[in-house]
């Protein structure tokens, strides 16, 4: 039996999934143990990284941080599931802006790499990037202290 997408805007079937077999399903789960239990291992300071970096792709996608995400609300439809916010939610529009920023995102980082001196992003450390802050330059080592595991409970 296999498993279709709907779009809750259209009631049109999207994508179609293939039922898995057993194999499948405990191999995919097993993977995300994996990746889970490596996700443990990453400091609050980079789990908090990726958390940012995330808003500059939902703002891309048309999020207006109305801060409805976890009540099923959200007026732009970028975080619900609801078909009456949904509709706002025009995926046909909204992906150039997301290809656009992510392309944008990687060619400012490349730039930034390469202006640090680096030849490679396991280079690159906060000691790095420099920011003026009250009309004195401020390496992010300096000016944001480095959190350790354990360190925020």
């Amino acid at each position: 039996m296999s498993i279709h997408t709907v779009n809750p805007n259209t009631n049109k079937t999207g994508k179609l999934f293939e039922e898995m077999t057993e194999k499948t399903v405990d191999t995919k789960v097993g993977k995300a143990q994996l990746a889970f239990a490596e996700w443990k291992e990453t400091s609050y300071q980079q789990r908090a990284d990726v958390c940012n970096s995330a808003r500059g792709m939902m703002l891309a996608l048309g999020c207006v941080q109305a801060l409805k995400c976890n009540t099923n609300e959200c007026p732009t439809g970028v975080a619900t599931n609801n078909p009456r916010f949904v509709r706002s939610l025009v995926v046909s529009e909204k992906w150039k802006r997301v290809r656009n920023y992510h392309k944008n995102i990687l060619v400012d980082f490349l730039e930034l790499l390469a202006v640090s001196g680096c030849h490679s992003p396991e280079e690159m450390n906060r000691s790095l990037i420099f920011k003026k802050v009250n009309r004195k330059w401020l390496s992010y080592a300096e000016e944001h202290e480095t959190l350790q595991y354990g360190d925020i409970a």
